[in-house]
C-alpha cells in the first residue's frame, strides 16, 4: 500500500488529491465525488485563470471526520471484533 508523502516536518498533508483520498479511505472515486457534490467534505479546486481543468484537492481532516461520524458502536454486551 502506498504511503502518503510526508512534509519536511513529518506531518501528513492537510490537502490531498482525489486518488490519494481514495487510497486513504478505501472509498471509490465515484463515492468520493458524490460526497463532494453533496458538500459533505471540504474541497478546493485549483486552476489557472480562464481554464476549465485544474486540480481538485480534498481536506483530509474533513474526510476522516465524516467517516468517523458514521462509526457504529457495538451493541451493549458484545465485544468488538479485532
Amino acid at each position: 500500500m502506498k504511503s502518503f508523502p510526508e512534509s519536511t516536518s513529518g506531518a501528513l498533508p492537510e490537502w490531498v488529491r482525489i486518488p490519494e483520498a481514495c487510497r486513504l479511505t478505501g472509498l471509490s472515486r465515484s463515492t468520493l465525488y458524490e460526497l463532494i457534490s453533496a458538500q459533505a467534505v471540504k474541497t478546493s479546486a485549483l486552476r489557472r485563470r480562464g481554464k476549465r481543468r485544474g486540480v481538485r484537492l480534498v481536506n483530509r481532516a474533513s474526510l476522516l471526520a465524516l467517516i468517523e461520524s458514521h462509526v457504529e458502536e457495538p451493541p451493549e454486551g458484545r465485544k468488538a471484533a479485532h
